[in-house]
């Protein structure tokens, strides 16, 4: 059985046996690390830098791995997943300057994105840590405090680290796709 890799659909297809939605596709074909690609992302390791990989979509509804599709990569770039071999090709052969340029400002803001969140919350849970030092060594530690600025609403809470994890969680706040 082993390990695969997932590769999100940008367009939902059809299972081509049971008529059923699929949105995504397993592979073994990069490096086996139960990792997420989309269009756009770099697929390392791949068995071609660039080239065509053909790959079965599996469907969990009907158990059909009968439906081929065609991976276009481009300089380990996962360009894009075709029905047929010849619009691969074609995408392979007209890869397009503007399309890198989205897929590179795609990861840019999600790398910013993310870095901002774990800026937040490492702030916050320091903060937090700060404040139960001062609690536990008897200084005061006033929740209207201009120390604790950013956590105040949270030390209300009955719970505040739980408070500020659950301010954290990512089914709380945009999550997968950076805003514009």
């Amino acid at each position: 059985m082993g390990m695969f890799d997932t590769i999100l659909l940008e367009k939902v297809t059809h299972c081509t046996a049971c008529g059923a939605l699929i949105e995504s596709l397993q592979t073994k074909q990069f490096g086996q690390h139960l990792e997420e690609y989309r269009i756009g992302d770099i697929v390392e390791p791949s068995p071609v830098i660039t080239g065509i990989i053909t790959e079965q979509i599996f469907c969990p509804k009907c158990r059909s791995s009968e439906q081929t599709v065609y991976l276009t990569i481009w300089q380990s770039l996962l360009t894009g997943i075709y029905d047929n071999v010849e619009s691969a090709e074609k995408d392979l052969l007209g890869i397009d300057r503007s399309d890198l340029l989205s897929h590179l400002l795609r990861h840019q803001r999600s790398e910013r994105m993310w870095s901002r969140r774990f800026e937040k919350l490492y702030n916050e849970l320091t903060q937090y840590h700060e404040y139960e030092q001062d609690t536990t060594e008897g200084k005061a530690a006033d929740h209207a405090s201009l120390r604790y600025l950013h956590i105040t609403e949270h030390l209300k809470q009955p719970d505040p680290l739980a408070s500020i994890l659950e301010n954290h969680n990512a089914d709380t706040e945009e999550f997968f796709e950076p805003q514009d």
